[in-house]
């Protein structure tokens, strides 16, 4: 599948702004006042920024609003409105927050549960996200694993960093979860990538020519001579070569450095460090997304030369 910069920032970033969102409105105590307002601000620019990309991404973007209609058989009707109902109710309690921030401290009233009911429609929507690609049967890579699960666990990690960031100087234990989410995070993905390297096909040019009861069936000739939206869109193919050095990549940005920053807080670097630490939890996101689409390989490549997916 053909790896769409618009794509991949807002699954990306959207994850971590709805993960942020989630983590200020579960760990509003532990944050203080200061550090609840810029995670909740932080979360809400980045889950903006990420689905304005979605919406960039469409061919007529004004039209986005007619998919949100779909959402009894649509996965990427039902992301829509839980986002939108998300952002709604997120604009509210970050504005509650800043004209009243002491309520969100003081018992279980309005805000606090209004804040419970924003982190539940937050992972919600990061679901949705994932159970998009994950119910394309088309893409045995993404159909067969748990990547609506890959998603909220990167979701949880990257915002869980910028709540950790926000909330200033912490105790040994919130870094050592921070490890452990990240470590947990990069180890999932790993047992993802070692499970679809290993993934018999689903699908043959036998079988998706009717012809399965035949040995050996092969292309003969092209459907036609030139590229067309197909083959650019679900017929990006990137080296196997590539694709190993690039998952090294994503794993040494995304989790190995950023654990490194962790321990090194841990061992008396200054707090900030933890900003640089979340930054590269992203950045690597960014790899581990344009390998998402980029591995992926759709069952209509069966027609135009690929042998099986």
């Amino acid at each position: 599948m053909y790896p769409a910069f618009s794509i991949i920032v807002f699954t990306v970033l959207s994850g971590a702004g709805f993960g942020a969102m989630a983590a200020a409105t579960l760990l509003v105590s532990y944050l203080g006042v200061l550090g609840f307002d810029i995670t909740m601000i932080l979360g809400f620019v980045l889950a903006g920024i990420g689905l304005g990309g979605s919406v960039l991404h469409l061919q007529s973007p004004w039209r986005a609003r007619y998919s949100l209609s779909q959402w009894r058989t649509s996965w990427l009707s039902r992301e829509g409105v839980f986002a939108l109902a998300t952002m709604v109710l997120a604009f509210i309690v970050i504005v509650g927050h800043l004209l009243q921030p002491i309520q969100a401290h003081e018992g279980f009233g309005a805000w606090r549960i209004s804040g419970i009911i924003a982190a539940l429609l937050c992972f919600a929507t990061v679901r949705a996200t994932g159970m998009i690609y994950q119910s394309l049967k088309a893409v045995p890579a993404w159909s067969s694993q748990p990547t609506s699960l890959m998603f909220l666990i990167f979701a949880a990690t990257s915002g869980g960093l910028i709540a950790l960031s926000a909330a200033g100087p912490s105790s040994n234990m919130a870094y050592g979860v921070a490890l452990f989410f990240l470590f947990v995070a990069w180890y999932f993905k790993a047992v993802i990538w070692a499970r679809v390297d290993r993934l018999e096909p689903t699908a043959t040019v036998g079988s998706a020519t009717g012809l399965g009861d035949h040995d050996d069936v092969r292309l003969f000739e092209r459907p036609h001579v030139t590229e067309n939206w197909l083959t650019s869109e679900m017929g990006f193919r990137v080296a196997r070569r590539h694709a190993m050095k690039l998952r090294i990549l994503a794993v040494a940005v995304g989790g190995v450095l950023p654990g490194a920053i962790i321990g090194g807080v841990l061992a008396g670097l200054p707090h900030p460090a933890v900003w640089l630490a979340a930054l590269l939890t992203i950045g690597g996101l960014m790899v581990e997304r344009w390998l998402f689409f980029a591995e992926a390989k759709h069952a209509m490549t069966l027609y135009y030369g690929e042998q099986s997916v």
